[in-house]
């Protein structure tokens, strides 16, 4: 009839957590008839050591909840292929799935809620004989708060009391209160209950597994379901849903400062029902997952195999010293302390892999015992150098085996200090044992530097360690927890070597793997990719890069892997028409401001705000995260910052950086140019559903000085009136900035210069450039400035409009013969003055940007054309304008023009009168004329000329020809304008 998913972890998140999901299972076991339904308990990334959430609190269950209960334990080790990629410990959407994979396939309904919801039925039918008669559907229940107070006084043993003090508070305290949501989910807080058909969930694909951050995965599914079942109905008429609140002890997933999965992305965007991930791997479905029914008391089966292993008491009771005198002990009774290991050991998996280095026979046969008695099915490791001295040699369930590959090897590392009964600590043998095994902890200690840190951390244990001259050494390489003496035992996970770092470093989705191994078939056919798969490739070259290496380390029957290497260097390559930009030797360091790389998806952190926006590695992506990634450099977590986002348009940012600071202000960035404003709706710029922070509309008129710490212009706000009104955008929001604020610029650079009047050329995107006329005339500095030359796996990525908004991997944009180049730049805030300059002078500044090289920018006609960086005469000349350009608004004053050729000569065969003019102009003025007689015997190597002129106003667009009557041959190689 119906299956019931929660999911849970034994810690300590929470308030009162233990009782309030005995409560809350005790509840929902009254409502399901035997035979008519379960409860699905996904328990989720429980530490390997300690038992899951329902054994710890089998006790405060009811017999009828026990029967009903079916606990599916998701371990570190299926965790950790997504532990890169969020830093939450539980991901919600991939329990839930592990739960509806493995539900029983006769129940028509799934029901998914929480283990802090308590569901009561409001008159005599139990939630069984409710879905019983509802037709298809996703349902729904208003949530109603109870206090911590109230359910503190439930008996959580007695669910029918608890049901019943919690209408009588709701009653008496009026807590009833409907709280409505967004349409797509009818009440807030909608995950608390959704039922809905089996069916339909997995037809769907489950909940949304890309969702791997915290919040919103009800409301996925409610807009995807949707599309299936229509608008969410309710069910208030059947049940009622009370929370069990437990706000006094603020978790992360509540925290001001909480990861959020985007709603723009997994909701707002959402058209379709099926989810976006992987639909033949979801809910873990080709991995092994343990069911844990209570047939047997938990922890009984670790008592029966210690009776059965060891010797009982033969009298006396062990008795122990912990003194002074008695340090150095290694003679002790293994029967205490091997209990304790196998006490430890018994919530592991019984297919880990464990290793024993000690130098005492006795708990080695006691371990090997024991470990087979609870099901453990692998042999356990010993290693070679401790062996002999252990006669481990040919005893059953034992495998000897290389110290380095052993060490390497093993989930759980057992290193046991003691020595039998017979053995002197004085024996040279004896003592040479004991410095094997500490040695042998040193060394996988050491070893923890070349392990992959995303995965699983392995537990290392040290028996009889305590009161002994190995105390000090175990303290340094284990983060132990100071157990009782009596247990012999300290154990944890071992301490990061020094300066192997503390954060871990990108490694891509499954799904991305995966694709990758896909693009390397590709390359492995043999055949030429096409645009579209050239660029997939690009982006993907580190990850197809690695497929390549574990091909060759797993034996992969490749056909060639040096080829495909070359193969694969050969995409990694920019178009030919970019073959004359300088490329950097290799990667540079990732900085603050500078050019769009993508190397930045392989800085861990970084890449996980990317998936923030998308998980396509495109320019759009990179500016977003790029400027939500610097400003959590910038800025610390627990600092309070006021902040203003200046878009042209809606934008995602938005959303992105009121999250992180709890507030934030949005203004058109029309008003800086006197426009009227178009976007005026706070809900265009944020459309979340639930915000934690407010998104507030402003004008310029409202805007006060120094209002602001952070102010953020994306996707080429700041240019929407070009390079040379960027005073207009700089001088207002300069002023309203703190001192040390930051003003953050996304936008694009010319890479060929030929747009760059709407946009910076790359030449003019550094320190030297603009971001020098904002320092002397607005006080704003560039920070961390990172070199402008862009790499070739770069350059790899340039696409088109077209491609990108497909959504292929472009980072580059080829348009209007242009290149253009992701950028971001991050100024400081020098001063709580700013300079007074004239706005002549500034807009004067910006202007004098677009003076000096103008090749990139000059028109071509009458048959020239261009070869690489240069201009040439074509094949087909005709009597004309060869060259003309480039159109520049300049204001009054002595300038030069100063154009360089390689070559400049007649054609073989060209008449005497053969001759070329080079004039500027302005409008319909001649500013200046030379006319250049050439004839065929005349070919200088170089001919340099120098057109001096005076602009007494500001002109009409200023205009450099060079006209030939057909019979010419030139090469230029420079055209530059410089002031006198």
């Amino acid at each position: 009839m119906i299956s019931v998913i929660v999911y849970g972890r034994n810690d300590s998140r929470g308030y009162g957590m233990a009782k309030r999901v005995a409560i809350s299972l005790n509840v929902l076991a009254t409502q399901i008839d035997q035979g008519a339904g379960e409860i699905l308990f996904v328990d989720y990334n429980t530490p390997d050591h300690l038992p899951t959430l329902p054994e710890l609190i089998w006790d405060t269950l009811t017999a009828q909840t026990l029967g009903r209960l079916r606990v599916l334990r998701v371990r570190p080790a299926h965790h950790a292929r997504f532990a890169s990629l969020t830093p939450l410990p539980v991901i919600e959407s991939i329990a839930r799935n592990v739960a509806l994979r493995r539900s029983d396939p006769r129940n028509r309904w799934i029901l998914s809620t929480n283990t802090d919801a308590l569901v009561a039925p409001r008159g005599d039918r139990p939630l069984c004989a409710v879905v019983a008669d509802l037709p298809d559907g996703l349902y729904g229940l208003p949530r109603f708060e109870l206090s911590e107070r109230s359910w503190e006084g439930f008996n959580r043993t007695d669910p029918e009391e608890c049901v019943s003090l919690a209408a009588a508070w709701a009653d008496e305290a009026c807590l009833r209160e409907t709280v409505y949501g967004v349409d797509e989910v009818l009440f807030d807080n909608p995950g608390d209950f959704q039922l809905a058909p089996r069916a339909t969930l997995i037809e769907i694909g489950g909940f949304e597994e890309e969702m791997l951050l915290g919040w919103h995965v009800d409301h996925n599914l409610a807009k995807r379901l949707s599309f299936r079942l229509g608008a969410v109905r309710s069910l208030a008429e059947h049940f009622d849903l009370y929370h069990l609140g437990h706000s006094r002890n603020v978790v992360d997933t509540h925290s001001r400062h909480r990861l959020q999965n985007s709603t723009f992305r997994f909701v707002a965007s959402v058209e379709a029902a099926d989810a976006m991930h992987d639909r033949a791997r979801w809910g873990l479905e080709r991995e092994a997952v343990e069911e844990i029914r209570f047939d047997v008391v938990p922890g009984e089966q670790v008592r029966t195999v210690c009776r059965a292993i060891m010797a009982p008491l033969d009298g006396a009771r062990p008795a122990s010293r912990y003194t002074p005198d008695s340090f150095d002990t290694f003679h002790y009774d293994a029967r205490p302390a091997s209990a304790h290991l196998l006490d430890l050991l018994s919530c592991h998996s019984t297919g880990t892999v464990l290793a024993y280095s000690g130098a005492r026979r006795g708990v080695l046969d006691l371990l090997r015992k024991g470990l087979s008695a609870l099901g453990f099915t692998k042999k356990l490791l010993v290693p070679s150098s401790i062996a002999d001295h252990l006669g481990a040699d040919g005893l059953p369930e034992i495998q000897v085996g290389d110290d380095v590959a052993v060490l390497r090897t093993a989930d759980v590392l057992i290193f046991e200090f003691g020595l039998d009964a017979e053995t002197p600590a004085s024996d040279p043998a004896a003592v040479r044992a004991l410095d094997t095994v500490a040695q042998l902890l040193a060394e996988a200690a050491q070893g923890e530097s070349s392990r992959a840190p995303e995965g699983p951390a392995r537990l290392f244990i040290a028996v009889n360690s305590v009161h002994t001259r190995f105390e000090h050494l175990v303290d340094e390489t284990i983060a132990v927890g100071t157990s009782p003496f009596a247990t012999r035992l300290r154990y944890g996970p071992p301490h990061r070597p020094v300066g192997a770092g503390t954060t871990a470093p990108l490694r891509a989705h499954p799904e991305e793997q995966a694709h990758a191994r896909g693009l390397l078939r590709v390359l492995a056919d043999g055949k030429a990719p096409s645009a579209d798969m050239r660029l997939d490739i690009a982006a993907h070259a580190t990850l197809i890069l690695e497929a390549i290496r574990s091909s060759a380390d797993q034996g992969e029957a490749w056909a060639d892997l040096d080829r495909l290497t070359e193969r694969l260097s050969a995409v990694v390559h920019p178009p030919a028409d970019l073959a004359g930009l300088a490329f950097e030797p290799g990667p540079s360091p990732p900085t603050l401001s500078g050019p769009a790389r993508i190397a930045s998806w392989n800085e861990g952190e970084w890449a996980s705000v990317a998936r923030y926006f998308s998980r396509v590695r495109s320019g759009w992506t990179w500016e977003r995260a790029q400027i939500l990634d610097g400003i959590a450099t910038c800025f610390s977590s627990g600092r309070y910052a006021r902040a203003l986002v200046v878009s042209e348009h809606e934008d995602q940012i938005v959303n992105a950086v009121a999250a992180r600071f709890g507030s934030i202000d949005v203004m058109d960035v029309r008003e800086l140019f006197g426009e009227p404003a178009v976007l005026t709706s706070e809900r265009r710029f944020a459309p979340e559903l639930h915000p934690a922070y407010k998104v507030r509309r402003v004008t310029l008129g409202s805007v006060q000085p120094r209002m602001y710490d952070v102010i953020v212009l994306p996707h080429a706000s700041a240019f929407k009136g070009g390079v040379g009104r960027l005073d207009e955008v700089a001088a207002p929001l300069s002023a309203a900035l703190s001192p040390k604020g930051l003003l953050v610029v996304g936008g694009e650079v010319s890479l060929l210069g030929r747009t760059d009047a709407m946009r910076p050329a790359l030449s003019a995107a550094g320190k030297d450039g603009f971001a020098d006329t904002f320092h002397r005339f607005a006080g704003l500095r560039l920070k961390d400035p990172g070199r402008l030359a862009l790499g070739k796996e770069d350059l790899a990525l340039v696409g088109t409009r077209d491609q990108r908004d497909r959504g292929l991997p472009v980072l580059g944009i080829c348009e209007d013969g242009d290149v253009l180049w992701p950028y971001v730049w991050f100024f400081e805030k020098l001063s709580s003055e700013p300079p007074q300059p004239s706005a002549r002078s500034f807009k004067s500044a910006l202007r004098d940007l677009r003076l000096g090289e103008q090749i990139a920018n000059l028109h071509l006609g009458a048959g020239a054309e261009r070869n690489g960086p240069r201009i040439v005469a074509g094949r087909t000349m005709a009597e004309g304008h060869a060259i003309y350009g480039p159109f520049l608004a300049l204001e009054g004053g002595d300038y030069r023009v100063t154009l360089a050729f390689s070559r400049l000569a007649g054609r073989r065969g060209a008449p005497k009168t053969t001759r070329a003019v080079v004039e500027v102009s302005a409008g319909d003025e001649i500013l200046v004329q030379e006319t250049i007689g050439l004839a065929q015997s005349v070919q200088p190597d170089r001919t340099a000329l120098a057109l001096d002129f005076t602009l007494t106003a500001d002109p009409k667009p200023l205009e450099i020809r060079l006209w030939t009557n057909g019979h010419v041959d030139f090469e230029l190689e420079s055209a530059k304008i410089a002031r006198r």
